[in-house]
């Protein structure tokens, strides 16, 4: 009777599992073992062809404790020049030990959210799609999809119940030193624009090409895994950067990698253009300026989390931005910064006039 019940529960389990896919990942129903394994091949074959050149079109890579808030500002955010903020060597050695801090931590905070729901994608309608942290880790050991489901979560980082789960979030969101300014915090939570999310997806996951919204800023800290990020300056014309063709497919990370990529190796792609490229390892802090548009692909299974900033040096674009697409938003952050105090932004002097 125990293992009819057990062997239940896991059908039953790989139903509701099937059933989320289906919703966020329709096209998985048209997909071959051929199309599956040719694309495995060819995007591994990208991966290792990335590393070998990384070095030479790498994103900056600095040690934390080697630079100080005010150099990073002015060499780094002022210029809008993407790095990689690491760990000392032996920090970062440690960091991936099997008894480290961090792996203990990433450990209690997974059995603390098992049986929470995380969002993990949208269906057609644009509706969230939502499944249990518990069945995802099991989606990500049983299932090996052509294009896996990638949490993108943002509830948990503004936990409010049980104060031993809110002060495990707290910490895991702690901004690094170089980003506690940020002007969009003087907004309520209730009113400020989604900014900070927790990310967990299976190998061949990630985020498609995109540009942070309003010109803001953001950090990524990778607490498991290993990623590799491709970033595009910001005066990329977008049509250079998407495919010529309708289908789907071309919206997946991994097939974007293995299909349109090569494009910017051609001899006739212009050099103001060209990528950078950047893998992130464990205790890494990835830094994305405003406007640069940035893919990420998950080459091992990885756990992090990310968030958009407003800082004195983007505030300007940020603020222009917002004046600009949500004036209704700008109205509100507007009173909120004189309530605040903060008069002193010359773009918010002389930005916009409110009736």
């Amino acid at each position: 009777r125990t293992t009819s019940r057990i062997f239940r529960k896991l059908k039953q389990l790989h139903r509701n599992i099937d059933f989320v896919r289906l919703k966020v990942r329709p096209h998985l129903k048209k997909e071959t073992k051929y199309q599956f394994k040719q694309q495995r091949e060819e995007l591994a074959s990208r991966v290792e062809e990335l590393r070998s050149v990384s070095n030479s079109k790498n994103v900056r890579r600095i040690c934390q404790k080697d630079i100080s808030v005010d150099e990073f500002r002015r060499f780094f955010e002022k210029m809008r020049t993407p790095a990689i903020l690491s760990e000392p060597c032996w920090k970062r050695i440690n960091s991936i030990s099997q008894s480290s801090p961090t792996l203990v931590r990433l450990t209690r905070f997974l059995m603390l959210f098992k049986d929470e729901y995380l969002e993990c994608g949208e269906d057609s309608d644009g509706y969230s799609i939502e499944i249990k942290l518990k069945h995802f880790l099991m989606y990500m050991r049983r299932f090996n999809d052509r294009f896996p489901l990638y949490i993108f979560d943002g509830s948990v980082p503004h936990w409010r119940d049980a104060q031993r789960k809110r002060s495990m979030i707290k910490n895991m969101f702690d901004p690094p030193k170089f980003f506690k300014q940020d002007y969009m915090a003087y907004l309520g939570k209730e009113d400020r624009p989604p900014w900070k999310w927790l990310l967990i997806g299976p190998k061949n996951s990630g985020t498609s090409l995109h540009v942070d919204p309003l010109g803001t800023s953001a950090w990524n800290r990778l607490l498991f895994g290993q990623k590799i990020w491709v970033l595009f300056p910001p005066e990329t014309p977008a049509g250079l950067l998407q495919s010529t063709q309708s289908d789907s497919y071309f919206e997946e990370v991994c097939d974007w990698m293995i299909h349109i990529y090569p494009r910017t190796q051609c001899n006739s792609w212009a050099q103001e253009y060209q990528p950078l490229l950047a893998f992130q390892f464990p205790g890494d802090v990835m830094f994305v300026p405003s406007g640069w548009w940035h893919l990420v692909l998950n080459v091992k299974t990885s756990v992090a989390v990310t968030q958009n900033f407003v800082s004195q040096e983007n505030f300007p674009l940020v603020w222009a931005k917002t004046c600009k697409e949500k004036p209704d938003l700008a109205e509100m952050w507007s009173k909120a910064l004189l309530k605040h105090g903060q008069t002193h932004l010359t773009a918010f002097q002389s930005g916009f006039h409110f009736n």
